[in-house]
Protein backbone atom coordinates (compact mmCIF):
# COMPACT_ATOMS: atom_id res chain seq x y z
CA UNK A 1 0.00 0.00 0.00
CA UNK A 2 2.73 2.66 0.85
CA UNK A 3 4.75 1.69 -2.68
CA UNK A 4 1.28 2.68 -4.03
CA UNK A 5 0.67 5.56 -2.42
CA UNK A 6 4.77 6.97 -2.93
CA UNK A 7 4.67 6.07 -6.46
CA UNK A 8 4.43 8.93 -9.30
CA UNK A 9 1.29 9.98 -10.99
CA UNK A 10 0.62 8.24 -13.95
CA UNK A 11 -0.75 10.67 -16.94
CA UNK A 12 -3.40 8.27 -17.41
CA UNK A 13 -4.73 8.82 -14.05
CA UNK A 14 -4.08 12.63 -14.83
CA UNK A 15 -6.20 12.54 -17.22
CA UNK A 16 -9.14 10.30 -16.24
CA UNK A 17 -9.46 12.75 -13.27
CA UNK A 18 -9.39 15.41 -15.12
CA UNK A 19 -11.94 14.06 -17.39
CA UNK A 20 -14.40 13.11 -14.26
CA UNK A 21 -14.92 16.90 -13.53
CA UNK A 22 -18.17 18.58 -13.99
CA UNK A 23 -16.76 21.19 -16.72
CA UNK A 24 -18.21 24.39 -15.07
CA UNK A 25 -16.45 23.17 -11.23
CA UNK A 26 -13.98 25.38 -9.36
CA UNK A 27 -11.33 27.37 -11.17
CA UNK A 28 -7.97 26.00 -10.45
CA UNK A 29 -5.05 29.05 -9.40
CA UNK A 30 -5.18 30.24 -13.09
CA UNK A 31 -9.25 30.98 -12.96
CA UNK A 32 -9.60 28.37 -15.53
CA UNK A 33 -12.58 26.23 -14.79
CA UNK A 34 -12.36 22.28 -15.85
CA UNK A 35 -13.41 22.38 -19.25
CA UNK A 36 -10.99 24.45 -20.48
CA UNK A 37 -8.77 21.75 -20.19
CA UNK A 38 -11.14 18.88 -21.29
CA UNK A 39 -9.96 18.87 -24.73
CA UNK A 40 -9.98 15.67 -27.45
CA UNK A 41 -6.61 13.46 -27.43
CA UNK A 42 -4.34 13.53 -24.74
CA UNK A 43 -6.06 16.27 -22.82
CA UNK A 44 -3.41 18.88 -23.06
CA UNK A 45 -3.83 22.37 -24.18
CA UNK A 46 -1.62 24.19 -27.18
CA UNK A 47 -1.11 27.52 -27.67
CA UNK A 48 -2.18 27.35 -30.93
CA UNK A 49 -5.43 25.99 -29.98
CA UNK A 50 -6.37 28.28 -27.25
CA UNK A 51 -9.05 31.17 -28.00
CA UNK A 52 -8.76 33.81 -25.80
CA UNK A 53 -11.91 35.98 -26.56
CA UNK A 54 -15.05 35.05 -24.53
CA UNK A 55 -13.62 34.23 -21.17
CA UNK A 56 -15.45 36.51 -19.16
CA UNK A 57 -19.16 35.85 -17.90
CA UNK A 58 -20.67 39.06 -19.18
CA UNK A 59 -19.46 38.02 -22.97
CA UNK A 60 -20.75 34.60 -22.26
CA UNK A 61 -24.74 36.13 -21.49
CA UNK A 62 -27.01 38.47 -22.80
CA UNK A 63 -27.75 41.44 -21.17
CA UNK A 64 -31.38 42.15 -23.06
CA UNK A 65 -32.62 38.58 -21.71
CA UNK A 66 -30.04 37.41 -19.25
CA UNK A 67 -30.28 34.30 -21.65
CA UNK A 68 -26.39 32.03 -22.72
CA UNK A 69 -25.28 33.85 -26.04
CA UNK A 70 -25.20 29.78 -28.15
CA UNK A 71 -22.43 31.16 -30.53
CA UNK A 72 -20.26 32.63 -27.95
CA UNK A 73 -20.60 29.14 -25.88
CA UNK A 74 -20.08 26.99 -29.23
CA UNK A 75 -16.88 29.12 -29.88
CA UNK A 76 -15.54 28.41 -26.21
CA UNK A 77 -16.61 24.49 -26.91
CA UNK A 78 -19.51 24.59 -24.18
CA UNK A 79 -21.92 22.16 -25.15
CA UNK A 80 -25.39 24.33 -23.58
CA UNK A 81 -28.99 23.94 -24.51
CA UNK A 82 -30.61 26.93 -23.34
CA UNK A 83 -33.78 25.13 -21.88
CA UNK A 84 -35.01 25.75 -18.55
CA UNK A 85 -33.61 22.14 -16.86
CA UNK A 86 -36.23 21.99 -14.27
CA UNK A 87 -39.45 22.26 -16.85
CA UNK A 88 -38.13 21.86 -20.01
CA UNK A 89 -40.69 24.28 -21.89
CA UNK A 90 -39.04 27.91 -22.14
CA UNK A 91 -35.38 29.11 -22.34
CA UNK A 92 -33.50 29.53 -19.11
CA UNK A 93 -33.55 33.29 -18.40
CA UNK A 94 -33.54 34.75 -14.95
CA UNK A 95 -36.97 35.60 -15.00
CA UNK A 96 -38.16 32.12 -15.95
CA UNK A 97 -35.76 30.61 -13.64
CA UNK A 98 -36.52 32.40 -10.55
CA UNK A 99 -40.43 33.48 -11.39
CA UNK A 100 -42.39 31.59 -14.12
CA UNK A 101 -40.48 28.58 -13.74
CA UNK A 102 -43.26 25.48 -13.08
CA UNK A 103 -40.84 24.17 -9.69
CA UNK A 104 -40.16 28.06 -8.23
CA UNK A 105 -44.21 28.28 -8.33
CA UNK A 106 -45.24 25.34 -6.74
CA UNK A 107 -41.92 25.53 -4.42
CA UNK A 108 -43.65 29.23 -3.17
CA UNK A 109 -46.83 27.51 -2.99
CA UNK A 110 -45.59 24.61 -0.46
CA UNK A 111 -43.63 28.21 1.06
CA UNK A 112 -47.57 30.20 1.06
CA UNK A 113 -45.73 32.63 -0.05
CA UNK A 114 -48.03 34.99 -1.92
CA UNK A 115 -48.88 35.04 -5.36
CA UNK A 116 -48.06 38.45 -6.98
CA UNK A 117 -49.35 40.12 -10.53
CA UNK A 118 -47.10 42.25 -10.45
CA UNK A 119 -45.82 44.06 -13.79
CA UNK A 120 -42.76 45.85 -13.84
CA UNK A 121 -41.15 46.53 -17.20
CA UNK A 122 -37.41 46.42 -16.97
CA UNK A 123 -35.07 44.29 -15.69
CA UNK A 124 -35.54 41.16 -13.42
CA UNK A 125 -34.01 42.86 -10.57
CA UNK A 126 -36.93 45.89 -10.43
CA UNK A 127 -39.59 43.02 -10.16
CA UNK A 128 -38.02 41.24 -7.04
CA UNK A 129 -37.95 44.80 -5.63
CA UNK A 130 -41.23 45.32 -6.20
CA UNK A 131 -42.21 42.18 -4.77
CA UNK A 132 -40.20 42.63 -1.93
CA UNK A 133 -42.25 45.59 -0.97
CA UNK A 134 -44.89 43.45 -0.48
CA UNK A 135 -44.18 40.86 1.44
CA UNK A 136 -43.28 40.63 5.41
CA UNK A 137 -39.91 40.40 6.86
CA UNK A 138 -40.25 36.40 7.47
CA UNK A 139 -41.53 35.53 3.78
CA UNK A 140 -38.87 38.14 2.47
CA UNK A 141 -36.03 35.71 4.68
CA UNK A 142 -38.35 32.65 3.13
CA UNK A 143 -37.86 34.09 -0.75
CA UNK A 144 -34.03 34.57 -0.45
CA UNK A 145 -33.59 31.09 1.35
CA UNK A 146 -35.71 29.58 -1.67
CA UNK A 147 -33.39 31.70 -4.63
CA UNK A 148 -30.51 30.21 -3.29
CA UNK A 149 -32.28 26.64 -2.95
CA UNK A 150 -33.21 26.53 -6.33
CA UNK A 151 -29.75 27.95 -8.22
CA UNK A 152 -28.48 24.82 -5.25
CA UNK A 153 -30.71 22.85 -7.30
CA UNK A 154 -30.39 24.06 -10.72
CA UNK A 155 -26.32 23.15 -10.73
CA UNK A 156 -27.23 19.75 -8.79
CA UNK A 157 -29.15 18.67 -11.95
CA UNK A 158 -27.21 19.94 -14.48
CA UNK A 159 -23.76 19.18 -13.32
CA UNK A 160 -24.57 15.77 -11.41
CA UNK A 161 -28.23 14.99 -12.75
CA UNK A 162 -30.01 15.01 -9.69
CA UNK A 163 -33.80 15.70 -10.03
CA UNK A 164 -34.62 17.88 -6.92
CA UNK A 165 -37.89 17.02 -4.81
CA UNK A 166 -40.56 19.87 -4.62
CA UNK A 167 -41.20 18.08 -1.27
CA UNK A 168 -37.52 18.12 0.14
CA UNK A 169 -36.23 21.78 -0.84
CA UNK A 170 -39.51 23.11 0.81
CA UNK A 171 -38.14 21.25 3.87
CA UNK A 172 -35.11 22.34 3.80
CA UNK A 173 -35.88 25.80 3.75
CA UNK A 174 -38.43 25.52 6.42
CA UNK A 175 -35.67 24.04 8.28
CA UNK A 176 -32.64 26.17 7.42
CA UNK A 177 -34.93 29.21 8.34
CA UNK A 178 -35.79 27.37 12.00
CA UNK A 179 -32.41 27.04 12.92
CA UNK A 180 -31.69 30.38 12.16
CA UNK A 181 -34.64 31.31 14.22
CA UNK A 182 -33.16 28.95 16.96
CA UNK A 183 -29.56 30.16 16.91
CA UNK A 184 -30.49 33.59 16.65
CA UNK A 185 -32.49 33.84 20.19
CA UNK A 186 -29.60 31.45 21.87
CA UNK A 187 -26.97 34.69 20.89
CA UNK A 188 -29.66 36.80 22.25
CA UNK A 189 -29.70 35.02 25.40
CA UNK A 190 -25.93 34.46 25.81
CA UNK A 191 -25.49 37.83 25.11
CA UNK A 192 -28.20 39.08 27.89
CA UNK A 193 -26.69 36.54 30.14
CA UNK A 194 -23.21 37.69 30.35
CA UNK A 195 -24.30 40.95 30.54
CA UNK A 196 -23.69 42.93 34.09
CA UNK A 197 -24.24 46.34 35.95
CA UNK A 198 -22.86 48.10 39.06
CA UNK A 199 -25.33 47.25 41.76
CA UNK A 200 -26.07 49.51 44.82
CA UNK A 201 -25.19 48.36 48.13
CA UNK A 202 -27.61 48.73 50.99
CA UNK A 203 -28.07 51.58 53.33
CA UNK A 204 -24.78 52.41 55.02
CA UNK A 205 -22.26 50.34 53.19
CA UNK A 206 -20.02 51.56 50.90
CA UNK A 207 -19.12 49.77 47.91
CA UNK A 208 -15.59 50.00 46.09
CA UNK A 209 -15.06 49.09 42.75
CA UNK A 210 -10.87 48.42 41.62
CA UNK A 211 -9.25 47.54 38.54
CA UNK A 212 -6.37 48.10 37.07
CA UNK A 213 -4.72 49.57 33.73
CA UNK A 214 -0.88 48.50 32.59
CA UNK A 215 1.27 51.02 30.59
CA UNK A 216 4.98 50.27 29.72
CA UNK A 217 5.64 47.56 32.32
CA UNK A 218 3.97 48.95 35.20
CA UNK A 219 0.18 49.15 36.39
CA UNK A 220 -2.14 51.62 37.38
CA UNK A 221 -4.44 50.57 40.01
CA UNK A 222 -7.53 52.53 40.30
CA UNK A 223 -10.10 52.60 43.54
CA UNK A 224 -13.84 53.64 43.77
CA UNK A 225 -16.07 53.65 46.70
CA UNK A 226 -20.10 54.61 45.96
CA UNK A 227 -22.73 54.64 48.56
CA UNK A 228 -26.52 53.29 48.06
CA UNK A 229 -27.59 56.49 46.07
CA UNK A 230 -24.08 55.62 43.57
CA UNK A 231 -22.49 58.80 44.84
CA UNK A 232 -19.20 59.09 44.90
CA UNK A 233 -17.44 59.12 48.47
CA UNK A 234 -13.91 58.14 48.06
CA UNK A 235 -11.39 57.58 45.52
CA UNK A 236 -7.48 57.04 44.26
CA UNK A 237 -4.83 55.67 42.20
CA UNK A 238 -1.41 53.84 42.75
CA UNK A 239 1.60 53.05 40.29
CA UNK A 240 2.99 50.21 40.65
CA UNK A 241 6.07 49.27 38.95
CA UNK A 242 7.29 45.70 37.87
CA UNK A 243 4.65 43.83 37.86
CA UNK A 244 4.44 39.94 36.82
CA UNK A 245 1.46 39.15 35.13
CA UNK A 246 -2.56 40.06 35.39
CA UNK A 247 -2.89 38.00 38.62
CA UNK A 248 -0.40 39.73 40.72
CA UNK A 249 -2.18 43.23 39.30
CA UNK A 250 -5.32 41.89 40.76
CA UNK A 251 -3.91 40.86 43.83
CA UNK A 252 -2.05 44.71 44.35
CA UNK A 253 -5.55 46.58 43.25
CA UNK A 254 -7.52 44.23 46.10
CA UNK A 255 -4.44 44.99 48.56
CA UNK A 256 -4.52 48.82 48.07
CA UNK A 257 -9.22 48.70 48.45
CA UNK A 258 -8.42 47.23 51.39
CA UNK A 259 -5.38 49.55 52.25
CA UNK A 260 -8.18 52.63 51.44
CA UNK A 261 -11.11 51.61 53.24
CA UNK A 262 -9.27 50.85 56.37
CA UNK A 263 -7.51 54.20 56.12
CA UNK A 264 -11.35 56.36 55.86
CA UNK A 265 -12.46 54.42 58.64
CA UNK A 266 -15.54 52.58 57.09
CA UNK A 267 -16.78 49.56 58.99
CA UNK A 268 -19.50 48.22 56.83
CA UNK A 269 -17.31 47.65 53.09
CA UNK A 270 -18.45 46.00 50.13
CA UNK A 271 -15.17 45.05 47.85
CA UNK A 272 -15.77 44.08 44.40
CA UNK A 273 -13.61 43.33 41.24
CA UNK A 274 -13.83 41.68 37.79
CA UNK A 275 -11.37 38.91 38.54
CA UNK A 276 -14.50 36.19 38.74
CA UNK A 277 -15.74 37.41 35.39
CA UNK A 278 -12.94 37.10 32.97
CA UNK A 279 -14.19 34.02 31.44
CA UNK A 280 -17.48 35.49 31.04
CA UNK A 281 -15.38 38.14 29.41
CA UNK A 282 -13.55 36.43 27.28
CA UNK A 283 -16.89 34.53 26.37
CA UNK A 284 -18.56 37.17 25.45
CA UNK A 285 -18.71 40.50 23.64
CA UNK A 286 -20.81 42.42 26.30
CA UNK A 287 -19.74 45.16 28.22
CA UNK A 288 -18.73 44.57 31.56
CA UNK A 289 -20.35 47.61 33.28
CA UNK A 290 -20.13 46.82 36.82
CA UNK A 291 -16.46 47.82 37.10
CA UNK A 292 -16.42 50.27 34.60
CA UNK A 293 -15.94 53.07 36.81
CA UNK A 294 -12.84 51.71 38.37
CA UNK A 295 -11.37 50.72 35.00
CA UNK A 296 -11.65 53.81 33.82
CA UNK A 297 -10.25 55.48 37.50
CA UNK A 298 -7.05 53.12 36.55
CA UNK A 299 -7.05 53.93 32.84
CA UNK A 300 -7.00 57.66 33.22
CA UNK A 301 -4.58 58.09 36.22
CA UNK A 302 -1.38 56.69 34.21
CA UNK A 303 -0.62 59.73 33.37
CA UNK A 304 0.10 60.70 36.94
CA UNK A 305 3.64 60.33 38.21
CA UNK A 306 2.45 59.35 42.00
CA UNK A 307 -0.24 58.19 44.18
CA UNK A 308 -3.70 60.73 43.85
CA UNK A 309 -6.66 60.90 45.93
CA UNK A 310 -10.09 62.31 45.63
CA UNK A 311 -12.99 62.81 48.83
CA UNK A 312 -16.20 62.80 47.16
CA UNK A 313 -15.35 63.19 43.52
CA UNK A 314 -13.07 61.57 41.09
CA UNK A 315 -11.91 62.59 37.54
CA UNK A 316 -13.88 63.31 34.43
CA UNK A 317 -13.99 60.34 32.98
CA UNK A 318 -14.61 58.56 35.87
CA UNK A 319 -17.87 60.57 37.23
CA UNK A 320 -19.41 60.25 33.80
CA UNK A 321 -19.15 56.16 34.33
CA UNK A 322 -20.79 56.96 37.86
CA UNK A 323 -23.35 59.28 36.33
CA UNK A 324 -24.43 56.83 34.39
CA UNK A 325 -24.68 53.84 36.57
CA UNK A 326 -26.62 56.39 38.88
CA UNK A 327 -29.08 56.92 35.97
CA UNK A 328 -29.98 53.10 35.48
CA UNK A 329 -30.44 52.56 39.05
CA UNK A 330 -32.91 55.59 39.07
CA UNK A 331 -34.74 53.96 36.07
CA UNK A 332 -34.83 50.56 37.39
CA UNK A 333 -36.48 52.47 40.95
CA UNK A 334 -38.85 53.80 39.02
CA UNK A 335 -42.18 51.96 39.77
Amino acid sequence: MNGKLLAPFHPDEIKSALFSMAPLKACGLDGFPAFFFQRPGDGRVRAETIDVRYTMVSDLIAQVDNSWKLENLQIRRLQVTNVCPFCHTAGETVEHLMRDCVFVQQLMGKLNLPVTSIQVVGPWKNWVASYFAVLSDRCKRILMVLYWSVWYSRNKMVHEGIKPVIEKSASFIVAFIHKQDNLSRVLTGLGASCESFWQAPSELVVKFNFDYAFRSGSITTGVVGRNNLGLIIASCSIQHENVADAFVAEALACRQVVWFARELGFSRVIIEGDSLTVIKKLNSNAVDRANKAAHALAYECRRFPGPCYWVEEAPVATTAECELDRSRLEQVSVP
